[in-house]
């Protein structure tokens, strides 16, 4: 009777055993479900309006640097790919202090404003994918593959999805958000980056609310070793609500810019 007692106990343990396997492996699949859905309703997104906060801290020689990015985006897709596009953005170095840059695009041009340093220049056709993916998708893009762990639970207006991520698996997505910094380092640079958390708050809509990201990333700069330390929050968005963007006045006396000659005179 004894033995027929721990016979069944161990079946029993081994049938929970299953049962939380198949739980965790249906609970990763719904996870990535809602992720695709989320990522196909984007697709049909005509505009947004919303904000992104990014903090970023650079480790080096004992020794760190903060950055800090407030934005705002209002973007709208036009037919044949083309894109209307208003950025606000302020930045801050702990270091430096702050300042505000704009970046507007309109029929085929990018109009910048940095400081007070007013350009414009026709927009390329990878320049304008790159800012379309700033809103016909999720700001990070990762294959099943990727997961180490998710899960979904309510939340206000619809549900939370919440990723721990391989990031060595998503060095491409992963590049495209750190490249605008570590341009500035020079060529000689040595990449890697750790797993990434990712959550998104998604409504009934299937379209984001909020998202963010965090990871750190570990480079090699001339043969010496740093660390940067990355949050991303996407905020507040709201979708299809809007068919015109207001533009500054003045646009039409931005500088022309060529990337060898700099600024030359409309």
């Amino acid at each position: 009777m004894n033995f027929m007692n721990k016979k069944h106990g161990a079946f029993i343990l081994a049938i929970i055993s299953c049962l939380f396997v198949f739980a965790s492996c249906g609970e990763r699949a719904d996870a990535y479900r809602l992720y695709s859905d989320m990522n196909q309703a984007m697709e049909n997104v005509t505009s947004l309006e919303g904000a992104m906060d990014a903090d970023m801290r650079l480790s080096v020689s004992g020794e760190s640097i903060d950055l800090q990015l407030e934005t705002k985006i209002t973007a709208i897709s036009r037919p044949e790919d083309q894109l209307d596009l208003a950025m606000t953005m302020k930045i801050a170095m702990a270091q430096l202090g702050s300042f505000n840059t704009n970046l507007y695009v309109k029929d085929g041009y990018i109009y910048q404003d940095v400081m007070g340093m007013k350009t414009k220049s026709a927009m390329e056709t990878e320049t304008a994918d790159d800012l379309t993916d700033t809103y016909d998708s999720a700001v990070l893009d990762f294959a099943k593959d990727a997961i180490i762990e998710s899960s979904v639970k309510p939340a206000e207006g619809g549900k939370e999805l919440s990723f721990t991520l391989d990031g060595e698996k998503l060095n491409d997505s992963l590049s495209k958000l750190t490249d605008s910094f570590t341009a500035q380092l020079g060529n000689d640079i040595g990449i890697t980056f750790s797993d990434v958390v990712y959550t998104a708050v998604v409504g009934k809509d299937n379209l984001p609310v909020t998202q963010k990201l965090t990871f750190s990333c570990h480079l090699t700069i001339e043969g010496e070793r740093a660390t940067a330390d990355y949050s991303m929050t996407m905020h507040d968005f709201s979708y299809n609500n809007i068919t015109e963007i207001e533009y500054p006045a003045d646009l039409d006396s931005y500088q022309n810019y060529d990337a060898d000659l700099g600024p030359s005179e409309t």
